[in-house]
């Protein structure tokens, strides 16, 4: 971990400018659990870039996880309009954290899911294939290591 961070710091080192070294310092700062300093990463890099993809949500998510609530509802009610428009703009499950609205979390699953995983049609229809008379079923249970089948 501590390579890792090294690397991003470096990289920042080299070009302090760069929004996206900063936003992915910040990412793996609230992964190893170190919020203050992943804030101070998303905020920089907000500043540097606030077009950034997910990085104001991110901000956002830090500055919960910090318990910052300075002028936090106006800022979520801010994202919140802007997912409510075009769906984008939040990772799905930081939506789950920033917002308790169902239907803005359908939404933004959606929008997350069609940009960054389109459908493909490389392999063709999906057959239609006869079912056995007999649907089978298989258990695996990793606390007994076996395999059982129903009688």
């Amino acid at each position: 971990m501590d390579d890792a961070l090294a690397s991003f710091d470096r990289a920042i080192a080299l070009n302090p400018a760069l929004a996206e070294a900063h936003n992915l310092r910040g990412d793996f700062l609230l992964k190893a659990r170190r919020e203050p300093e992943a804030r101070e990463s998303f905020e920089r890099a907000y500043r540097l870039d606030p077009d950034l993809e997910f990085v104001y949500p991110r901000l956002l998510y830090s500055r919960l996880r910090t318990c910052d609530w300075n002028n936090i509802e106006a800022q979520l009610a801010r994202l919140q309009a802007k997912i409510a428009r075009d769906g984008q703009g939040c990772m799905p499950f930081d939506a789950l954290g920033l917002t308790g609205s169902p239907s803005i979390q359908h939404k933004v699953a959606q929008a997350y899911a069609a940009s960054k995983f389109p459908p493909r049609d490389e392999l063709g229809p999906i057959p239609i294939r006869q079912r056995a008379a007999k649907i089978r079923l298989g258990y695996y249970s990793p606390t007994i290591g076996t395999t059982q089948r129903p009688a």
